[in-house]
């Protein structure tokens, strides 16, 4: 039964975005029991959405984070955070974020620059984790629907049209399946995301006008950091990185950090690196195999093996 876990030990004080709310818990009952649920399915979530938009919650909320400002806040030695987001939970299951969108209007196949930051705009990308969208503000936000074509194994996104969405309206996103485009954004436009943590390990990125594939990319935040911070070790040995990039071969769960590790080894440490391209031969994933098969091959071929 896909029904809503709500933890029992949320009693007595409760906490969101760090705020004391015991004083109008009574007022944030569907935010309250988003917090509290366990569920990683998203559909258990969009129905609480609709009733905190629909009972005016998130006016409580505003207050309250208004009502936080204090004396560390205005005199600077508050503790850092983005001005255009808010942290409102982050547990082993899911985050809730609420985020300012900056006006903008774009065309569909020019590069976009946003407050000083530069954006690709000729690539879509499918969604890593399920996400359920609650766009909050007095303005409205287009956005250009796609989703993965049926019977073409991920090749192509199928274009689902152009939606506008204004104050209470809810989306909820599919990881792996869909994806959308920003189209413009008018007025004022606060997202609520709240976001499954589990996500893929890939991203995949299609061409914006032809919605054909184009490339991937690793979804994670953190296997992006190792693979960054291999390429480091590559160019400034340390003792003992040779032992923590072999742990990460033997424990990474992304095959593309499994095989950076074994690439990085190679360049370092020639004897060693071959001893673990031989083990990366059996590896789990296919793609580790054939690339471990490729090099041995290729060392063998100029006598290095």
């Amino acid at each position: 039964m896909n029904l809503l876990k709500l933890s029992q030990a949320k009693q007595g004080r409760r906490k969101l975005a760090g705020l004391d709310v015991s004083h109008r818990a009574s007022e944030l009952d569907n935010i309250l029991a988003l917090l509290d649920s366990c569920s990683t399915l998203i559909e258990d979530y969009t129905p609480l959405l609709r009733a905190a938009a629909v009972a005016g919650e998130f006016r409580v909320l505003a207050a309250l984070l208004l009502d936080s400002i204090d004396d560390e806040s205005l005199t600077g030695r508050a503790a850092y955070q983005a001005e255009d987001q808010i942290e409102l939970c982050r547990d082993d299951v899911k985050t809730i974020l609420l985020v300012k969108v900056p006006e903008m209007s774009l065309q569909r196949a020019s590069p976009a620059t946003r407050d000083g930051r530069q954006f690709d705009r000729a690539h879509l990308g499918l969604l890593a984790n399920d996400a359920c969208l609650l766009f909050l503000g007095d303005g409205a936000i287009d956005l250009r629907h796609l989703q993965v074509a049926e019977d073409t194994a991920g090749e192509r996104l199928e274009d689902l049209g152009v939606v506008r969405y204004t104050n209470s309206d809810v989306v909820t996103l599919r990881r792996d399946k869909d994806a959308f485009d920003t189209l413009s954004v008018t007025g004022t436009v606060w997202l609520l995301q709240l976001v499954i943590n589990e996500h893929s390990d890939l991203v995949y990125h299609y061409d914006r006008e032809s919605l054909q594939r184009s490339g991937v990319a690793s979804a994670s935040f953190h296997a992006s950091r190792m693979e960054f911070a291999m390429d480091i070790f590559k160019r400034f040995p340390l003792e003992g990185t040779l032992d923590l990039l072999e742990r990460i071969f033997e424990s990474s769960r992304f095959y593309f950090v499994r095989w950076k590790a074994v690439q990085t080894i190679l360049r370092m440490d020639l004897q060693r690196g071959t001893r673990v391209l031989m083990r990366a031969s059996s590896d789990d994933h296919p793609q580790v195999r054939v690339a471990a098969d490729r090099t041995i091959q290729n060392l063998r071929l100029h006598g290095h093996i």
